[in-house]
């Protein structure tokens, strides 16, 4: 609770018409904090990215079964 300048007692999430609630303000970003996501990569840019061998095996293994399901025609898929 508060006190307005008027002399009234209330809340200030209560809105009146004589006084008419503010919009909530977004909070700010902290100077300095990643503006993306920790792990997003910049896929924009044809850069490699070094990968553990276990872990690249995976991500091929993964495109390759990738490349083949985009490239079966879809009669061909069964139901």
């Amino acid at each position: 609770m508060r006190v307005f300048d008027d002399g009234t007692v209330g809340y200030s999430s209560h809105s009146t018409p004589e006084r008419p609630s503010r919009p909530g303000r977004r909070k700010r970003a902290r100077e300095g904090a990643p503006q993306r996501h920790p792990l997003a990569v910049d896929v924009s840019s044809n850069a490699s990215i070094e990968l553990p061998g276990s872990v690249a095996r995976e991500g091929a293994d993964a495109a390759a079964v990738l490349a083949r399901v985009n490239s079966t025609p879809y009669s061909s898929v069964p139901s």
